[in-house]
């Protein structure tokens, strides 16, 4: 190489250039929009791959941040037969667990809830419009134990009635639904951080003349 060659300037382009094709994915050539403007998402890419989130579960811890590598090695060892298949973390402290199908999700919600590390990690299954900003969740799903629930309220209708008291219901597991445990019903419910956390509600009915009171205790609740 000559001197002039060592000492000749390098070009914006040639920084940018990339000179390995197998190291890129060809874009579209779209016309660049003009500076300023607003991008809409087209109403048929909204949707897009959609089957692809529904099998995906979004998690984060409140006060607390794992290293991304601990998050992805506990995982992996408590889930990887369940059938998960890839672990991603954000920028913003939100982790994206994809699994090979929905139903795996479901499981692995009802199953909850889960610790990482020994801090409660928050999960929930993707929706179509989910924000990434934990400043604006204002619902999350948390597992509520109900005791002293009347007997005619031990099955999905009834139940979820009585979810409805605390929060939107979403799920109740298995020892609840098949009456093997009578001790408390648990189940996950959707509830407003915002709003006061209800710790028991009076049942009325035609069996009693008095109300019963339903106590209700989370497994984890917002501090």
């Amino acid at each position: 190489m000559t001197r002039n060659e060592q000492t000749k300037p390098s070009t914006w382009a040639s920084k940018v250039r990339v000179s390995d094709s197998s190291m890129r994915c060809t874009l579209e050539r779209i016309a660049r929009k003009p500076v300023g403007s607003t991008l809409q998402i087209p109403h048929d890419m909204q949707m897009a791959d959609v089957d692809i989130w529904k099998r995906s579960m979004i998690g984060f811890f409140v006060s607390y941040k794992l290293p991304f590598h601990a998050v992805q090695s506990i995982a992996n060892r408590i889930w990887k037969t369940h059938g998960l298949e890839k672990t991603t973390v954000m920028a913003n402290g939100f982790m994206v667990f994809r699994f090979n199908t929905e139903a795996a999700v479901e499981e692995i919600l009802a199953r909850g809830p889960w610790l990482f590390g020994g801090k409660a990690i928050l999960l929930q299954q993707w929706q179509p419009g989910f924000l990434f900003d934990k400043n604006k969740i204002k619902t999350i799903p948390v597992w509520a134990r109900l005791q002293g629930l009347p007997f005619p309220l031990w099955n999905k209708k009834g139940l979820s009635l009585a979810a409805s008291m605390v929060g939107k219901p979403i799920a109740c597991d298995e020892a609840t639904m098949q009456c093997s445990r009578l001790e408390f019903a648990r189940v996950c419910i959707e509830i407003d951080a915002e709003e006061p956390i209800v710790h028991q509600f009076p049942v009325v009915s035609s069996l009693s003349e008095e109300p019963v009171t339903v106590h209700v205790s989370y497994e984890w609740k917002p501090a």
